[in-house]
């Protein structure tokens, strides 16, 4: 993935590789491999849309033209049986209308293919 990406993991294991879960959990070992960004180190704001246009881009090797990046990922991930995930937060204050999803976004995760998850809250 980081070789396609060109990017680094925030955390990345391979299976049976031990690894650090944090404070509560310690050490584990990885019963999956797993190689996980978060655009929270390389998108300064907090507006959804910024990041979800990072990584838009990153799939489509930052034009959103440019399929060869995103049919690399997918023979890798039809190759190696790998599964895709794409978890979108945002918290806002009470009243707040959550945003919007853009559908370019939605549909260059989903040909990747991602699941996506939301997880939209106020206070």
């Amino acid at each position: 993935m980081t070789e396609i990406l060109k990017v680094s993991p925030t955390k990345a294991w391979r299976k049976g590789e031990r690894y650090f879960a944090g404070p509560r959990a310690g050490y584990l070992v990885g019963r999956t491999g797993t190689w996980f960004l978060a655009t929270d180190t390389h998108v300064e704001s907090a507006d959804l849309a910024l990041h979800l246009d990072f990584l838009t881009r990153l799939l489509s090797h930052w034009t959103l033209d440019d399929k060869k990046r995103l049919s690399q990922l997918r023979e890798v991930m039809a190759r190696d049986g790998l599964k895709a995930d794409a978890s979108l937060f945002w918290h806002g204050q009470p009243g707040e209308t959550p945003p919007s999803v853009p559908p370019q976004a939605l549909e260059r995760l989903h040909a990747l293919p991602a699941k996506v998850e939301t997880d939209f809250d106020t206070d």
